[in-house]
């Protein structure tokens, strides 16, 4: 304060009460208020606007930043079930089967499996198989005869991937199918209860799974099919794609990862692998 007792720092409402109100011109007081006032005062010092939570809204508490400590195990969780899921991905496109462990199982939930009604009726009394090989005569074997077909190459290399499997010939069948020719496929499992089905091929592939996919996508890997026929029967078995022997003929590259494909079947059904 000043030796008169009056406030030495110059405050914009007592400036505007000394001008007057009844004959005061609004914009050039402000105006010239604005100027005098231009300095910041300490005894009031600017404050920001803090934005209040509305009375209707809870209160929660505030947040409080996450610990070292809360962060390592919370970067360690996220670690270990990112590898559960990548083992159990590994482990279900190997065999089908998830990560088994003393009181429990990991397994992916199934994504492909997938029912579908047919309009016809399936056996009472079906035949057993392990695997129904599917596919459709490569080109080798459609230049020959149909009664020499069995020499072509394509046919002939066919013949020793299944041997290589060690079934007896009671446990599997095959069958030649045509492109756009599902029905053979739908009657032939009507009359036929198969544990996996092998369609050899994109065209098989197709026809069995009843829907499109890239065979070099979906090879070696484990479908689920439900078909429920017109009398109620259901025929339950896997699917699992692998490459057309002409393909194999064609890209020798193919025949290992056919082999492991094949492998991964063989395992699925407890033959041993050597």
């Amino acid at each position: 304060m000043s030796n008169n007792g009056t406030v030495g720092t110059k405050l914009p409402w007592v400036k505007l009460a000394l001008y007057g109100l009844e004959s005061m011109d609004w914009e050039d007081k402000f105006r010239r208020l604005r100027k005098d006032s231009d300095g910041v005062n300490p005894a009031f010092p600017i404050v920001e606007e803090v934005t209040t939570q509305s009375a209707s809204e809870p209160l929660s508490e505030p947040k409080l930043p996450e610990t070292q400590a809360e962060k390592s195990v919370k970067s360690e969780k996220e670690t270990v079930l990112q590898g559960l899921k990548e083992l159990a991905v590994q482990k279900e496109n190997e065999s089908g089967a998830g990560i088994k462990f003393p009181g429990g199982e990991v397994k992916l939930a199934e994504s492909t499996e997938t029912e579908e009604s047919i309009s016809i009726e399936a056996s009472e009394s079906p035949k057993k198989l392990k695997v129904l090989f599917v596919y459709n005569y490569s080109s080798d074997a459609l230049a020959m005869p149909e009664e020499n077909r069995n020499q072509a190459p394509s046919e002939q290399l066919l013949s020793r991937m299944i041997k290589a499997m060690k079934m007896d010939e009671s446990e599997y069948e095959t069958l030649v199918i045509e492109e756009d020719k599902r029905d053979l496929i739908l009657n032939k499992l009507a009359e036929t209860i198969v544990e996996i089905v092998v369609p050899m091929g994109a065209i098989a592939t197709n026809l069995v799974l009843g829907k499109q996919e890239r065979i070099s996508k979906v090879h070696g890997k484990f479908f689920n099919k439900d078909l429920v026929y017109k009398n109620d029967q259901v025929r339950s078995f896997q699917v699992v794609p692998v490459f057309n022997p002409e393909m194999i003929l064609i890209n020798p590259n193919m025949k290992r990862s056919t082999w492991m494909d094949l492998q991964k079947i063989m395992e699925k059904l407890g033959i041993p692998l050597e």
